[in-house]
């Protein structure tokens, strides 16, 4: 995971990022001020979902 600060930063990153692999997605997320983060996964297969928080 990297952070950046900047829009060049994030310009650099994802041509960093491009070279490595463009047949795999990059995730990107922004962080909001004084916002409550909560964190959930899910599993399934062939059965009712599972949560996980």
């Amino acid at each position: 995971m990297t952070t950046v600060y900047s829009k060049d930063d994030l310009a650099s990153y994802l041509r960093q990022a491009a070279d490595v692999s463009r047949e795999h997605p990059v995730v990107i997320t922004k962080y909001i001020k004084n916002a409550k983060e909560i964190e959930m996964d899910a599993v399934a297969k062939d059965a009712p979902r599972s949560f996980s928080g």
